[in-house]
Protein backbone atom coordinates (compact mmCIF):
# COMPACT_ATOMS: atom_id res chain seq x y z
CA UNK A 1 0.00 0.00 0.00
CA UNK A 2 1.84 3.05 -0.71
CA UNK A 3 1.69 6.24 1.82
CA UNK A 4 -0.12 8.29 -0.44
CA UNK A 5 -3.03 6.06 0.47
CA UNK A 6 -1.78 5.52 4.20
CA UNK A 7 -1.88 9.05 4.34
CA UNK A 8 -5.50 9.89 2.91
CA UNK A 9 -6.59 6.27 5.38
CA UNK A 10 -5.09 8.16 8.07
CA UNK A 11 -7.02 11.63 7.99
CA UNK A 12 -10.43 9.97 6.87
CA UNK A 13 -10.28 7.32 9.75
CA UNK A 14 -9.19 10.33 11.98
CA UNK A 15 -11.86 12.15 11.00
CA UNK A 16 -14.33 9.73 12.02
CA UNK A 17 -13.24 9.05 15.43
CA UNK A 18 -13.63 12.88 16.18
CA UNK A 19 -17.32 12.67 14.76
CA UNK A 20 -18.25 9.73 16.81
CA UNK A 21 -16.24 11.62 20.20
CA UNK A 22 -18.55 14.11 19.23
CA UNK A 23 -21.94 11.92 19.17
CA UNK A 24 -20.33 10.70 22.66
CA UNK A 25 -19.84 13.91 24.28
CA UNK A 26 -23.21 15.62 23.33
CA UNK A 27 -25.18 13.20 25.44
CA UNK A 28 -25.75 14.48 28.55
CA UNK A 29 -25.31 11.24 30.14
CA UNK A 30 -21.86 10.76 28.75
CA UNK A 31 -20.08 13.74 28.83
CA UNK A 32 -19.36 14.00 32.62
CA UNK A 33 -17.53 10.49 31.81
CA UNK A 34 -14.63 11.43 30.28
CA UNK A 35 -12.35 8.87 31.53
CA UNK A 36 -14.55 6.12 31.38
CA UNK A 37 -15.12 7.23 27.93
CA UNK A 38 -11.42 7.32 26.60
CA UNK A 39 -10.46 4.66 28.69
CA UNK A 40 -12.94 2.24 26.47
CA UNK A 41 -12.27 3.53 23.07
CA UNK A 42 -8.19 3.17 24.12
CA UNK A 43 -8.95 -0.52 24.98
CA UNK A 44 -10.36 -0.78 21.25
CA UNK A 45 -7.37 1.34 19.87
CA UNK A 46 -4.69 -0.42 21.41
CA UNK A 47 -6.41 -3.96 20.25
CA UNK A 48 -6.39 -2.21 16.93
CA UNK A 49 -2.12 -1.45 16.98
CA UNK A 50 -1.66 -4.43 18.12
CA UNK A 51 -3.57 -6.54 15.15
CA UNK A 52 -1.96 -4.42 12.62
CA UNK A 53 1.30 -5.18 14.36
CA UNK A 54 2.91 -7.14 11.71
CA UNK A 55 3.10 -3.96 9.73
CA UNK A 56 5.14 -2.46 12.25
CA UNK A 57 8.16 -4.65 12.58
CA UNK A 58 9.55 -6.30 15.19
CA UNK A 59 9.30 -5.71 19.38
CA UNK A 60 11.89 -5.50 21.50
CA UNK A 61 11.31 -6.32 24.94
CA UNK A 62 14.39 -4.42 26.67
CA UNK A 63 12.81 -1.24 25.45
CA UNK A 64 9.80 -1.44 28.66
CA UNK A 65 12.70 -1.14 30.84
CA UNK A 66 15.14 1.25 29.52
CA UNK A 67 12.73 3.69 29.07
CA UNK A 68 10.03 2.85 31.58
CA UNK A 69 9.55 6.38 32.85
CA UNK A 70 8.95 7.96 30.06
CA UNK A 71 6.86 5.71 28.73
CA UNK A 72 4.47 5.89 31.81
CA UNK A 73 5.09 9.85 32.01
CA UNK A 74 3.73 9.79 27.73
CA UNK A 75 0.77 7.46 28.53
CA UNK A 76 -0.34 9.87 31.36
CA UNK A 77 0.27 13.06 29.08
CA UNK A 78 -1.66 11.67 26.41
CA UNK A 79 -4.58 10.33 28.41
CA UNK A 80 -4.99 13.53 29.80
CA UNK A 81 -4.57 15.24 26.20
CA UNK A 82 -7.65 12.71 25.17
CA UNK A 83 -9.55 13.72 28.25
CA UNK A 84 -9.02 16.94 27.66
CA UNK A 85 -10.08 16.87 24.26
CA UNK A 86 -13.23 15.18 25.01
CA UNK A 87 -14.05 17.74 27.30
CA UNK A 88 -13.91 20.52 24.58
CA UNK A 89 -16.02 18.83 22.63
CA UNK A 90 -19.00 18.53 25.23
CA UNK A 91 -18.93 22.37 25.06
CA UNK A 92 -18.10 23.12 21.40
CA UNK A 93 -19.32 21.20 18.07
CA UNK A 94 -16.97 18.70 15.76
CA UNK A 95 -15.83 21.30 13.34
CA UNK A 96 -15.24 24.15 16.16
CA UNK A 97 -13.47 21.54 18.56
CA UNK A 98 -10.89 20.72 15.48
CA UNK A 99 -10.29 23.95 14.99
CA UNK A 100 -9.27 25.02 17.85
CA UNK A 101 -7.31 21.78 18.33
CA UNK A 102 -5.19 22.83 15.42
CA UNK A 103 -3.40 24.39 18.77
CA UNK A 104 -2.04 21.17 19.45
CA UNK A 105 0.86 21.80 16.69
CA UNK A 106 1.15 25.42 17.52
CA UNK A 107 2.76 24.47 21.02
CA UNK A 108 4.26 21.19 19.69
CA UNK A 109 6.34 22.84 17.85
CA UNK A 110 7.03 26.10 20.29
CA UNK A 111 8.20 22.84 22.69
CA UNK A 112 10.38 21.56 19.91
CA UNK A 113 11.93 24.69 19.25
CA UNK A 114 13.50 24.68 22.64
CA UNK A 115 13.53 21.30 24.00
CA UNK A 116 14.61 18.97 20.91
CA UNK A 117 16.44 22.24 19.70
CA UNK A 118 14.59 22.35 16.56
CA UNK A 119 14.88 25.03 14.53
CA UNK A 120 11.82 27.75 14.18
CA UNK A 121 11.56 28.83 10.75
CA UNK A 122 9.50 32.04 9.33
CA UNK A 123 7.40 30.08 7.95
CA UNK A 124 6.80 28.58 10.90
CA UNK A 125 6.19 31.72 12.36
CA UNK A 126 3.69 32.70 9.73
CA UNK A 127 2.06 29.49 9.92
CA UNK A 128 1.69 29.97 13.89
CA UNK A 129 0.01 33.58 12.96
CA UNK A 130 -2.41 32.01 11.33
CA UNK A 131 -3.40 29.71 13.37
CA UNK A 132 -3.68 32.15 15.87
CA UNK A 133 -6.42 33.86 13.74
CA UNK A 134 -7.78 31.15 13.00
CA UNK A 135 -8.63 30.26 16.66
CA UNK A 136 -9.40 33.98 17.04
CA UNK A 137 -11.78 34.43 14.16
CA UNK A 138 -13.55 31.07 15.21
CA UNK A 139 -14.20 32.37 18.53
CA UNK A 140 -15.49 35.73 17.74
CA UNK A 141 -17.83 34.62 14.75
CA UNK A 142 -19.14 31.94 16.27
CA UNK A 143 -20.25 33.08 19.97
CA UNK A 144 -24.16 33.93 20.15
CA UNK A 145 -24.47 37.50 21.39
CA UNK A 146 -27.73 37.04 22.30
CA UNK A 147 -26.96 34.00 24.64
CA UNK A 148 -24.82 33.86 27.63
CA UNK A 149 -24.68 30.39 28.07
CA UNK A 150 -23.55 29.91 24.79
CA UNK A 151 -20.65 32.44 25.29
CA UNK A 152 -19.67 30.52 28.49
CA UNK A 153 -19.74 26.95 26.39
CA UNK A 154 -16.97 28.66 23.61
CA UNK A 155 -14.99 29.93 25.96
CA UNK A 156 -15.06 26.36 27.97
CA UNK A 157 -14.66 24.79 24.74
CA UNK A 158 -11.65 27.08 23.88
CA UNK A 159 -10.10 26.58 27.50
CA UNK A 160 -10.20 22.78 27.43
CA UNK A 161 -8.28 22.74 23.83
CA UNK A 162 -5.61 24.74 24.99
CA UNK A 163 -5.22 22.51 27.98
CA UNK A 164 -4.73 19.81 25.66
CA UNK A 165 -2.46 21.57 23.18
CA UNK A 166 -0.22 22.35 26.17
CA UNK A 167 0.16 18.95 27.70
CA UNK A 168 0.40 17.67 23.89
CA UNK A 169 3.16 19.30 23.06
CA UNK A 170 4.91 17.57 26.14
CA UNK A 171 3.37 13.95 25.41
CA UNK A 172 4.13 14.41 21.53
CA UNK A 173 7.88 15.76 21.83
CA UNK A 174 8.62 12.92 23.99
CA UNK A 175 6.84 10.51 21.53
CA UNK A 176 9.38 11.90 18.63
CA UNK A 177 12.36 11.43 21.08
CA UNK A 178 11.58 7.97 21.76
CA UNK A 179 10.63 6.76 18.13
CA UNK A 180 14.01 8.33 17.33
CA UNK A 181 15.13 5.36 20.18
CA UNK A 182 12.66 2.21 19.26
CA UNK A 183 11.12 0.16 16.68
CA UNK A 184 8.19 1.75 16.38
CA UNK A 185 5.89 -1.97 16.75
CA UNK A 186 7.87 -1.47 20.42
CA UNK A 187 6.09 1.50 20.39
CA UNK A 188 2.58 0.34 19.58
CA UNK A 189 2.77 -2.07 22.11
CA UNK A 190 4.56 -0.27 25.12
CA UNK A 191 3.77 3.39 23.94
CA UNK A 192 -0.19 3.07 23.30
CA UNK A 193 -0.31 0.28 26.02
CA UNK A 194 0.77 2.97 28.96
CA UNK A 195 -1.85 5.25 27.13
CA UNK A 196 -4.40 2.46 27.71
CA UNK A 197 -3.48 2.14 31.30
CA UNK A 198 -3.09 5.61 32.60
CA UNK A 199 -6.63 6.09 31.25
CA UNK A 200 -8.12 2.94 32.71
CA UNK A 201 -6.47 3.52 36.19
CA UNK A 202 -7.50 7.28 36.13
CA UNK A 203 -10.99 5.80 35.32
CA UNK A 204 -11.35 3.34 38.45
CA UNK A 205 -9.74 6.50 40.85
CA UNK A 206 -11.54 9.21 39.48
CA UNK A 207 -15.08 7.91 37.42
CA UNK A 208 -15.74 4.66 39.30
CA UNK A 209 -19.50 4.47 39.09
CA UNK A 210 -19.54 5.83 35.62
CA UNK A 211 -18.40 2.24 34.02
CA UNK A 212 -21.92 1.44 33.85
CA UNK A 213 -22.62 3.85 31.12
CA UNK A 214 -20.23 1.82 28.65
CA UNK A 215 -23.39 -1.34 29.32
CA UNK A 216 -25.54 1.57 27.40
CA UNK A 217 -25.86 -0.22 23.90
CA UNK A 218 -25.55 3.06 22.14
CA UNK A 219 -22.75 4.10 24.32
CA UNK A 220 -20.65 1.05 23.85
CA UNK A 221 -21.62 0.94 20.19
CA UNK A 222 -19.68 4.40 19.48
CA UNK A 223 -16.85 3.89 22.04
CA UNK A 224 -15.93 0.80 19.65
CA UNK A 225 -15.94 2.91 16.57
CA UNK A 226 -14.19 5.98 18.24
CA UNK A 227 -11.60 3.37 19.22
CA UNK A 228 -11.59 1.44 16.14
CA UNK A 229 -11.35 4.37 13.91
CA UNK A 230 -8.39 6.19 15.99
CA UNK A 231 -6.58 3.30 15.79
CA UNK A 232 -6.42 2.58 12.37
CA UNK A 233 -6.10 6.28 11.54
CA UNK A 234 -2.90 6.55 14.07
CA UNK A 235 -1.76 3.60 12.34
CA UNK A 236 -1.96 4.28 8.79
CA UNK A 237 -0.35 7.46 10.11
CA UNK A 238 2.77 5.87 11.47
CA UNK A 239 3.38 3.42 8.26
CA UNK A 240 2.90 6.83 5.95
CA UNK A 241 5.79 8.47 7.93
CA UNK A 242 8.13 5.30 7.93
CA UNK A 243 6.92 4.36 4.00
CA UNK A 244 7.44 7.97 2.55
CA UNK A 245 10.53 9.46 5.24
CA UNK A 246 8.69 12.79 5.00
CA UNK A 247 7.10 13.71 8.05
CA UNK A 248 6.05 17.15 7.28
CA UNK A 249 4.31 15.85 3.65
CA UNK A 250 2.35 13.73 5.68
CA UNK A 251 1.11 15.93 8.56
CA UNK A 252 -0.14 18.16 5.60
CA UNK A 253 -1.86 15.84 4.38
CA UNK A 254 -3.59 14.17 7.69
CA UNK A 255 -4.87 17.72 8.28
CA UNK A 256 -7.39 17.66 5.53
CA UNK A 257 -9.42 16.14 8.52
CA UNK A 258 -10.46 19.20 9.49
CA UNK A 259 -12.48 19.79 6.00
CA UNK A 260 -13.61 16.47 6.41
CA UNK A 261 -15.00 17.33 9.91
CA UNK A 262 -16.41 20.41 9.08
CA UNK A 263 -18.42 18.61 6.13
CA UNK A 264 -19.44 15.61 7.85
CA UNK A 265 -20.84 17.59 11.47
CA UNK A 266 -22.64 19.49 8.55
CA UNK A 267 -24.12 16.31 7.26
CA UNK A 268 -24.33 13.50 10.03
CA UNK A 269 -24.96 16.07 13.35
CA UNK A 270 -26.80 18.33 11.79
CA UNK A 271 -24.49 21.19 13.81
CA UNK A 272 -25.23 23.27 10.63
CA UNK A 273 -25.14 27.00 12.56
CA UNK A 274 -22.82 29.56 10.95
CA UNK A 275 -21.39 26.80 8.73
CA UNK A 276 -19.74 29.67 6.52
CA UNK A 277 -17.47 31.06 9.32
CA UNK A 278 -16.94 27.61 10.54
CA UNK A 279 -15.73 26.87 6.58
CA UNK A 280 -13.13 29.85 6.56
CA UNK A 281 -12.14 29.23 10.26
CA UNK A 282 -11.18 25.80 8.97
CA UNK A 283 -9.54 27.17 5.87
CA UNK A 284 -7.68 29.28 7.46
CA UNK A 285 -6.44 27.09 10.26
CA UNK A 286 -5.54 24.37 7.10
CA UNK A 287 -3.40 26.75 5.94
CA UNK A 288 -1.30 27.83 9.03
CA UNK A 289 -0.95 24.17 8.88
CA UNK A 290 0.38 23.67 5.54
CA UNK A 291 2.68 26.80 5.90
CA UNK A 292 4.26 25.16 9.66
CA UNK A 293 5.02 21.84 7.94
CA UNK A 294 6.06 22.26 4.61
CA UNK A 295 9.07 22.31 3.27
Amino acid sequence: MSWQLLATISFLFVAGSLIAARLLARDRANSGASFVINAGAFTFLWLTGLLLLPQFGPVNSHTLSDFFWRLVGGGVAFALTNVATYKSLTYIDAATGTIFNTLNTLFSVGLAAVVLNEDLTAWQAIGGVLLIMAVIYSTLALRNKSSNLSKRALLCGLGFAILAGLIYSVAIVNEKSLLGQMSSGSYIVYGWGWQWLALVIMAVILQAKKFKLLYRSATFRLVVVFGVLRGIGGAAFVLAEVRSNNVALISVISNFKIIVVVAIGAWLLKERTRLRQKAIGALIALAGLSMMFWK
